[in-house]
């Protein structure tokens, strides 16, 4: 396990554990000569890391693939181009965008960040106009996405893993 904390999770089972930041070359070296595969738990992890260590050792998922997931508006634009269906949604860099896509997509309607949002964070729910204001304000950084709010009965999370050999597994 590599982190930039001694305390992350994953060190308290790990067999061998990396301590160091994530844009230390000289330690994800290190790293990368002592496994076999590179992956992460989560999409914060910089891009950056993943383009210092990909010359190195396999990188699963590779760089692409991360940077796209990491900003909101690239994963949106990715899904529409490969014909995936998703909440509609307006790209937000002024309160005057703002007041377009309310007045385009209707409320209640979800502000989101595009960058570092996770599990509710970096998000606010506008159900009346004057909410708009105060989350624009507050929610950073710059630009936001307005997504419509979609009825559903049920929601049901699936990931998808692909081994390098084309096998796809759901779980």
């Amino acid at each position: 396990v590599y982190a930039p904390e001694d305390d992350s999770p994953g060190m308290l089972v790990s067999a061998a554990r990396s301590v160091a930041g994530y844009e230390d070359a000289e330690a994800l070296a290190r790293f990368a000569a002592a496994v076999g595969v590179v992956t992460f738990e989560f999409e914060n992890v910089p891009a950056q890391t993943l383009e210092i260590l990909a010359p190195l050792a396999d990188c699963r998922p590779g760089v692409k693939a991360l940077a796209t997931c990491q900003d909101r508006i690239a994963e949106k634009r990715f899904l529409d181009d490969i014909g995936v269906p998703v909440a509609a949604w307006c790209e937000i860099r002024t309160e005057a965008d703002l007041a377009a896509a309310i007045a385009a997509l209707g409320l209640p309607a979800v502000l989101k960040t595009t960058r570092m949002g996770y599990d509710g964070r970096g998000q606010a729910v506008l159900r009346r106009p004057e909410d708009a204001a105060e989350a624009f304000a507050r929610l950073a950084p710059k630009p936001l996405v307005l997504e419509a709010f979609v009825p559903f009965v049920a929601e049901l999370s699936a990931i998808a893993a692909r081994g390098a050999d084309g096998t796809v597994a759901v779980f």
